[in-house]
């Protein structure tokens, strides 16, 4: 089942990750301006947002390489300077953005990443995307309760027939303690 999100007419893709839900950042991108892949090059070579995708990858990548992290970090902002998601993955080991190349491919990102992304844009379209993205998983989350709410009452239903016979069985031993 395909995941998804809309703003206005476009379609923003999402899949499951190792990490929770990867965003695509080319369709993102897509909304501000059709060469997705310049909008997403040039969020990538901002400071903050290296200095982001650090925090991200040491909070959650055990063999990020943080070595390659300090020399990008020198460079970023630099007028000559360059990065591609795709050489951000291979200097640094990194898993919170994922590229793929074909028709159903695309770049994408980590949710927190994709929100971080979606920041250095005007505030409307920030607001769009959390909007929809938090109206997503709350409607997940209904759906798995409903889905769950058999096995959740089965659960409390134990509970309440295991207490019961732990009080049953305390007056009991009481009884013998007391004869």
């Amino acid at each position: 089942m395909e995941r998804k999100i809309i703003i206005g007419d476009r379609s923003i893709r999402i899949k499951e990750g190792e990490h929770g839900d990867y965003l695509s950042l080319t369709d993102l991108a897509k909304l501000v301006n059709e060469d997705s892949a310049r909008v997403i090059s040039k969020w990538m070579e901002l400071l903050r947002t290296v200095e982001f995708l650090h925090t991200w990858e040491s909070t959650f990548n055990p063999n990020y390489n943080s070595e390659a992290y300090k020399e990008i970090r020198i460079k970023a902002g630099v007028p000559n300077f360059f990065l591609s998601p795709k050489q951000w993955r291979k200097r640094t080991n990194a898993i919170g953005i994922e590229t793929a190349s074909g028709r159903y491919g695309g770049t994408y990102a980590h949710h927190l990443i994709a929100l971080e992304f979606c920041s250095t844009m005007d505030s409307e379209f920030r607001f769009k995307v959390f909007k929809e993205y938090t109206e997503l998983k709350q409607n997940e989350a209904e759906k798995w309760l409903k889905a769950h709410d058999f096995f959740l009452q089965k659960i409390e239903e134990n509970a309440l027939e295991n207490n019961r016979l732990a009080t049953e069985l305390k007056e009991g031993l009481k009884n013998l303690d007391a004869s």
